[in-house]
């Protein structure tokens, strides 16, 4: 509103044009120090009115006025004196008000009370899920078990993923079907085909699975394998053959987990019992070792008996079920024989069908919880009125069919084959099969039938599969911890490539037919009132109280109700009632809920026409209530209409409601119906204006506000638990008496508003300091008469908790070794403090919320304290404790402090369990806690030693033995040696700690005990002379013998003792060989030496014989030359004489 066009000291004209004024409006003209001048604008409009105020004003102030064109000038009296600082005001009558608006009802809503009707259906959880990871190629013919931690694990074969055509893979899920990990490879030997898997739970928490492995990896034809795995899903060992009989083929294995821990598995085997293929057995025991050898299960032999399955059974034991040709007397037939827990049978094979027309085959069995059983199997002989169908038949615990046998499909049409079996928690079972029809709506569909633990149908039978294009086939089911069970299919092309494995789980419980009431016979709904039905997933219905009452209501909204048949059944109404039925079909019924309104008055004021501007005052008078004013701020006029009308609906015993949009408030009455106060609208015009907004500050509870009034008096407050809005309230009240500086001071929505006086002075400056807080929490003890032997427990959320019992300093004593822990979780705490019985904790500075902390007290906790602050101890001190009956504990003080030392001590105490219950450490104090057991606290001796360095050498886990060294060089002093003897390793310690302690320049002390040395320095507390070990070990048979091989350590050394006795070895056969090459030199030159000497002999005697010979001819020679000499002597005698001589003497 402006009104004050030009401002002058002899003259002043207002503007009355842009006040948009309404017949009936006031106009109030304020003259300071005068009086009032009221005039009421009407039909004759603008200009009578000013003539009004024109005369009164001149009647009733020195100077004159006119009024022309909606303009009044003011002119000041003769003296020159300057016009009065007036001011203008509108008090409007611009309402309107209606019926119609609706606001909550002051009765409740009525709640749906929903009753289960018969069951009808089963009620899924979740949706249908993808389980295999690989895609490529065919995932075939999965297999699913429940497992001990609520999860459960889901076999398939997979072609071409191993590597050589079909293998066996898995996935596990925790108990919220979530999966653990990927898919894994079962099989490790991948040759040819591994399939037909089949897996069981193990008592252990793990699983089994068993397949056929096509490959001749038993060495004739098929064979049956297994590998376990843990409950972590690791292998457990290697997979493992289960048939001993290798002939020909084994296979179609089934496993299943017995009570004792131990589990079963079960075959076919070809040609083994004489004719055919007859079922096969084998025992194993909780680790996984055969128990016994394979066994024969069928007693009838002649042609074949197959395709056996299995079950471990309640009370103990087992009972196997198969399919035997002609046995019966017609095709195949369906057989079992039951076994007690020692794995013997329990009575004679049994046929288990009753019809025998054409096949009964493909059996499938569960245990119950009542020690019973059940068998299920495919009939092919029409049996259910049309080709193929699913039977069964329930047994009690002694193995006595309970009724007949029954049929389980109740859609007969076409073939229902391949049934699966699980029992349930709640004493039922359900079983699912594979339907060839189409019911699905293309190909063939998995169909489930759940049954009560009395062998009843619950509802009828129910489709499992979501996903219906093409084949899903294969079905098998297991049963969940929960009480639900899950279901898994192959299914064709859904995975995008051939078939894959998908499953869904179901809860426990079978979904119900519903039937909602909703009674509004005691909601005191009147005419006028309305009603609203919100439906989930359907129409919203509502309606009105009329002339007719409750009862028509209710009957409109139930015919309307009723159209929604996707939803209800029927809708029905009696004697304010209303009843809705759901669908035939078992569809749960939709989440409703109720809104009850009440017809209320409704009145609202524009201000969207009016020239309103910054300084304006708005003032709404309510009768019978506290007038509500602003003055229009820089954030406009929507704003200040927001801010008045969260004032006004806080005046509660007069409106339900006040809302503010596009420049128009609106006030709803009570909820009972009762007319709207009178309200009226006064407009005054540039009031000077301030405001402060806090809404960006982040203030909260504990933060304090504190507002410098120039020339005033400064105004605090502390935010509380009203919150932001309460604070300024309250400010503004404090701020509002300073009736001298401000008209008014209001606060809405966390903005302060700072109205001037109506002069034409400014409005004095405001200084705003804010302060966060700290959070603080005061433990108050002082009152619970805690004495010695009592123990507090700090249990500090987020942080560490914090413990002690009251000793002999009293609880302030106690208080303070507490608060000083719990100042040392800085990351929580500020500050702790305590004083006379009441402990203090002190929040972050960033005024954090204070962490939780919950105190619990204990009476007469039987304790002990150590203090060791005025001990004097340092680093390098050592602190032995002797416990009466218990176990000594030593430690000694390191770099890290006292504190760190008696933690270790503390945890090595607590450790006693049968003595102690807790043992803590605060600032040099160990507290011991007795076990609740004892009667009183052990006795504790407690030895300070000053530090000496020293250390210790641990022979004991370096399997020496006799005949090894131990060789120490002591700083180059000394070398010591011993040679461990029979005496044993402590022995010869004891012997190096004689020796090292008679070196008493470098040692104060040695002993030895349990093959460590223990070895003390000087007790001038020098640094240790340094020390070196060397060990020498000898092999021998002994010294392999008497290494311990339990722990790596002996085997490590055994292996080291006997690659060193090996290297003797080679070592002494090298030295033998080179002897024994030199013997062989000296015997090869022995004799060389022979045969020359009997060579030389013989040349020795050649040699004789030679010169025996020349003497001879020599002899001859000479005696014939003599005869001839002779016989010419008479001729020559001197020349013959002469020729003998010269013979001779040659």
């Amino acid at each position: 509103m402006t009104v004050g066009l030009e401002k002058n000291l002899q003259q002043k004209t207002i503007d009355f044009n842009s006040l948009s004024l309404s017949v009936g409006d006031k106009v109030t003209l304020t003259v300071p120090g005068g009086s009032q001048i009221v005039a009421t604008y009407d039909s004759n409009g603008l200009n009578t009115l000013l003539g009004s105020i024109k005369t009164s004003y001149e009647s009733n102030n020195p100077g004159a006025a006119s009024a022309s064109s909606g303009i009044l000038t003011l002119t000041g009296p003769g003296d020159g004196s300057a016009v009065p600082a007036v001011t203008v005001s509108v008090t409007s009558t611009n309402s309107v008000t209606k019926d119609g608006a609706y606001v909550p009802h002051p009765s409740s809503s009525p709640t749906a009370n929903v009753s289960s009707g018969t069951p009808v259906a089963t009620a899924s959880a979740g949706s249908e899920f993808q389980i295999n990871t690989t895609t490529a190629s065919s995932q075939e013919y999965p297999q699913t078990a429940s497992l001990a931690d609520g999860g459960y694990v889901v076999v398939w074969n997979s072609n071409n993923q191993d590597g050589s055509q079909y293998g066996v893979f898995g996935q596990r899920f925790n108990s919220s079907g979530v999966a653990v990990g990927g898919e894994f490879q079962v099989n490790t030997y991948t040759a040819y085909h591994q399939t037909d898997s089949k897996v069981t739970a193990t008592g252990d928490g793990g699983f089994l699975v068993t397949w056929t492995s096509t490959a001749p990896q038993d060495g004739s034809g098929y064979g049956v394998f297994a590998q376990r795995f843990n409950s972590s899903g690791t292998k457990v060992g290697a997979e493992f053959q289960v048939n001993t009989t290798t002939s020909t083929h084994q296979l179609h294995s089934n496993p299943t987990a017995l009570s004792g821990g131990g589990f079963v598995i079960t075959w076919a085997s070809n040609s083994q019992d004489g004719s055919g293929k007859g079922v096969y057995g084998q025992l194993y025991d909780a680790s996984g070792a055969s128990v016994g050898g394979e066994f024969k299960v069928n007693t009838h032999t002649n042609d074949d008996q197959m395709r056996p399955s299995v079950a471990g059974l309640d009370g103990g034991g087992f009972v196997v079920s198969w399919m035997s040709n002609n046995q019966d007397g017609d095709s195949w037939g369906v057989y079992g024989q039951r076994y007690d827990v020692s794995g013997n049978t329990a009575g004679s094979e049994f046929k288990v069908n009753t019809h025998t027309t054409s096949s009964q085959d493909y059996p499938a069995v569960t245990s119950l919880n009542d020690g019973g059983f059940v068998v299920t199997w495919h009939d092919d002989s029409g049996h259910d009125g049309s080709a193929d169908g699913v039977f069964g038949q329930r047994y009690s615990s002694s193995g006595s069919a309970t009724g007949s046998q029954f049929q389980i499909n109740s859609t007969t049409a076409g073939t229902q084959a391949f049934s699966s079996i699980t029992s349930l928690t709640d004493g039922g079972f359900v079983v699912t099969w594979t339907d060839y029809t189409g019911e699905d709506g293309s190909g063939k569909g998995i169909f489930g039938q759940r049954y009560d633990a009395s062998g009843n149908k619950v509802a009828s039978e129910f489709q499992i599969n979501t996903h219906t294009s093409d084949d899903q086939s294969w079905s098998d089911v297991a049963s969940l911890p929960n009480g639900g069970f899950i279901v898994t299919w192959g299914s064709n092309g859904q995975d995008g490539d051939s078939y894959g494995i998908y499953g869904q789980r179901f809860s426990s419980t079978p979904a119900t037919s519903a039937v909602t009431t909703l009674d509004f016979s005691n909601k005191a709904l009147t005419e006028g009132d309305r009603v609203t039905l919100y439906i989930a997933g359907g129409t919203q219905v509502q309606a009105v109280v009329g002339s007719g009452g409750l009862d028509e209501l209710l009957t409109s909204m139930s015919r309307s109700a009723a159209l929604q048949d996707t939803i209800f059944s029927s809708v029905s109404s009696s004697n304010g009632v209303l009843t809705l039925t759901g669908l035939s079909s078992g569809a749960n019924l939709p989440n409703i809920t109720v809104a009850l309104e009440k017809n209320i008055k409704q009145q609202t004021i524009d201000f969207s026409g009016r020239s309103l501007v910054a300084g304006d005052r708005i003032t709404l008078n309510i009768a019978g209530g506290a007038p509500v004013q602003g003055v229009l701020g820089s954030a406009g006029l929507q704003d200040l209409l927001n801010s008045m009308a969260g004032t006004i609906a806080a005046q509660t015993s007069l409106f339900s409601a006040a809302t503010s949009d596009t420049g128009v408030i609106t006030l709803k009455g009570l909820t009972d119906g009762s007319a709207l106060p009178t309200v009226t609208v006064s407009f005054e015009d540039n009031y000077p204006t301030s405001q402060l907004d806090f809404n960006s500050k982040n203030l909260t509870e504990g933060d304090r506000i504190t507002l410098a009034i120039a020339g005033g008096t400064q105004v605090q407050g502390v935010v509380g638990s009203g919150g932001l809005n309460e604070l300024l309230t309250s400010l503004a009240n404090s701020a509002a008496l300073q009736d001298t500086l401000f008209s008014a001071v209001t606060s809405s929505s966390g903005v302060m508003t700072f109205n001037g006086m109506t002069t034409d002075e400014a409005l004095p400056a405001i200084t705003v300091t804010l302060e966060k807080s700290i959070k603080k929490a005061t433990l108050d003890f002082s009152g619970r008469n805690l004495v010695a032997g009592d123990r507090i427990t700090l249990n500090i959320a987020g942080g560490t908790q914090v413990q002690g019992v009251v000793g002999s300093g009293g609880l302030n004593g106690l208080l303070n070794t507490l608060a000083s822990d719990v100042a040392a979780q800085s990351s929580l705490f500020s500050a702790a403090s305590a004083s006379g019985g009441f402990l203090t904790l002190t929040g972050l500075n960033d005024g954090s919320t204070l962490a939780d902390v919950t105190v619990s007290l204990e009476d007469d906790f039987l304790y002990s304290q150590l203090d060791f602050r005025n001990k004097n101890l340092a680093a390098g001190d050592r602190i032995t404790v002797d416990i009466t009956g218990g176990t000594r504990v030593k430690g000694v003080i390191g770099s890290d402090g006292l504190d760190a030392t008696l933690s270790a001590m503390a945890t090595s105490i607590a450790s006693q369990t049968s003595l102690y219950s807790a043992a803590t450490v605060s600032n040099g104090i160990l507290t011991l806690s007795g076990a609740d057991s004892l009667s009183a606290m052990p006795s504790l001796s407690v030895t300070l030693e000053a530090g000496i360095d020293k250390t210790s050498l641990n022979f004991s886990d370096k399997n020496l033995i006799e005949g090894d060294k131990i060789k120490i060089n002591v700083g180059g002093i000394a070398e010591l040696e011993v040679t461990i003897g029979p005496a044993g390793l402590d022995a010869a310690l004891t012997t190096l700690a004689t020796e090292i302690a008679n070196l008493s320049g470098s040692f104060s002390a040695a002993s030895a005990s349990s093959g460590i040395l223990d070895i003390v320095g000087l007790t001038d507390g020098s640094p240790l002379t340094s020390l070196s070990v060397t060990l020498e070990t000898k092999p021998s048979m002994a010294s392999v013998r008497d290494t311990a091989i339990t722990s790596f350590q002996g085997a490590t050394k055994t292996l080291e003792r006997l690659d060193l006795a090996v290297s003797e070895i080679n070592i002494k056969r090298a030295s033998f060989g080179a002897a024994m090459s030199r013997l062989d030199y000296a015997a090869d030159n022995l004799s060389n030496i022979v045969m020359n000497a009997k060579a030389s002999r013989s040349r020795v005697l050649d040699a004789d014989y030679a010169r025996e010979t020349t003497e001879l001819a020599r002899t001859k020679i000479i005696q014939q030359a003599a005869m001839a000499m002779l016989v010419q002597a008479n001729m020559q005698q001197k020349q013959v004489l002469a020729l003998i001589e010269s013979s001779v003497i040659d």
